[in-house]
């Protein structure tokens, strides 16, 4: 009787590991894609506070990690884009601004560093003027 009660346990044992083992890569695959999924909302986020904050004296971004540039684009300078690396490659995230966009000091630099970020935002007579404000 003994050997049964210790076979039984074994099974029990061995049950688990394979139940652990089908969950553990379900689990890490969910994460990811949360992760990334969080990351590219941020970055869309961000672009689109600045490109619609020129009303505003400053505006609160929030930077994901994983961001190579970020940069003012178009033939107007009034496009945000921020690349970003996800999934393996490089994804563009853009927003267009009313307003010509110029970029002082290092912020396009400082704006490529996973953090969040208070940019003011100075609007001049033919442009809005972004720039890190002290936080």
């Amino acid at each position: 009787m003994k050997g049964y009660a210790g076979q039984a346990a074994t099974e029990y044992l061995a049950l688990i590991g394979m139940i652990l083992i089908a969950t553990i890569p379900i689990f890490y695959y969910v994460n990811e894609q949360v992760e990334s999924n969080t990351r590219m909302n941020q970055a869309n986020d961000a672009v689109s506070i600045l490109a619609n904050a020129a009303d505003s004296n400053y505006a609160w971004v929030s930077i994901p990690s994983g961001v190579k540039s970020v940069s003012i684009a178009g033939t107007n300078e009034n496009i945000i884009l921020l690349k970003l690396s996800i999934f393996g490659g490089v994804s563009d995230f853009t927003a267009q601004s009313k307003a010509k966009l110029t970029a002082k000091g290092d912020l396009l630099n400082t704006l490529s560093k996973k953090g969040i970020y208070k940019v003011s935002l100075k609007a001049e007579e033919d442009k809005v003027e972004l720039e890190i404000s002290g936080l």
